[in-house]
Order: C-alpha cells, then structure tokens, then sequence
C-alpha cells in the first residue's frame, strides 16, 4: 500500500481550516498514487489546546468526519486521522482516530487506551480495549496511538491478530 504521510502542526483550536488544509493534502497524495493519507494525533481540532479541548470535541460520525468523508470519496484516498472524540455519556472527551476508506466509509476507529502525562490524563478519558485488525486495500491493518506503541502486549495482540502493520 502506498502512504502519504503529513506530518503537521495544523491549525490549532481552528476544524474548518485543517479541513481546508486536507483538501489540497489528499489531492497531493492522489497525485502520488497513495491509497491512505495518515495525519497525527489529534490532527483535526490540535493537540497543544488544552483550554480548548472539550470544546474541540466531535461524535466520531459528526459534521468534521462526513466532511472527510467526502473529501476522500472525491479524492479516491482513504484517510486516518486523530481527533478529540465526543464522550457519549458526558465524560471527558477520548484521544481517538479513525479510518474513512476511499468510497468514503469508517471502516475503523479507536480511543488511546495509554494517556501520556498529566495533561492527556487531565483532559481525556482512556478508551478500554483494543480494536480488532481491519482490511484496508488487501493489508490487515491495526490502529494505536502514539504512547500505547510503548506497550508490548499492544503490538503484540495487533501482531498475533493478523496484522500486516501496527
């Protein structure tokens, strides 16, 4: 599979100007002939806005990724990205990223289960488990986030899972 990585600040506190920034970031990786686009850890609303995190926070079906939907079913690449997921219950928010495909469809998402520092401990509420492996363009792929890498039984359940990449 064919990668395009972006590896950006973005815009911090601001959705509508990182999407605007996806926009010309997926039609670049097109033009390279990559099949996913991979943005950073809470990419869509910023990482270094703590004041402004809950605030940030969006259902993982919400208004940002239908718009990223339709960016990738446009561009015919598939992106995962990191934002800050809306607690269904009221808690603090999860540091979650998701997979929308290249027709435009989630086809995966998963809540950080190991918060790095004070600050992500403060601000976020970790997910519970693991999610399976799922199929992206004939790969296996599995999803963790930044620190939970650090975990060998992370890696490891992913790896005994079928994944081809971690």
């Amino acid at each position: 599979m064919r990668l395009a990585l972006w590896q950006t600040q973005g815009f911090p506190a601001d959705i509508d100007a990182n999407l605007a920034a996806l926009y010309i970031q997926l039609r670049a990786a097109a033009a390279a002939g990559a099949q996913l686009l991979l943005c950073p850890e809470l990419w869509l609303g910023g990482y270094h806005v703590p004041e402004d995190m809950a605030g940030l926070a969006e259902a993982a079906d919400g208004l940002a990724a239908q718009r990223i939907a339709a960016l990738c079913q446009a561009h015919g690449v598939a992106v995962c990205y990191g934002y800050a997921e809306r607690h269904p219950e009221g808690g603090k928010p999860y540091n979650a990223v998701q997979v929308i495909d290249a027709h435009g469809l989630r086809v995966a998402h998963y809540r950080k289960t190991h918060l790095f520092g004070p600050m992500e401990r403060e601000l976020f509420s970790p997910g519970e488990r693991l999610e399976a492996p799922f199929e992206l363009n004939g790969w296996r792929v599995a999803l963790l986030v930044c620190f939970d890498v650090e975990f060998p039984e992370a890696v490891r359940t992913h790896a005994l899972a079928g994944a081809s990449w971690c």
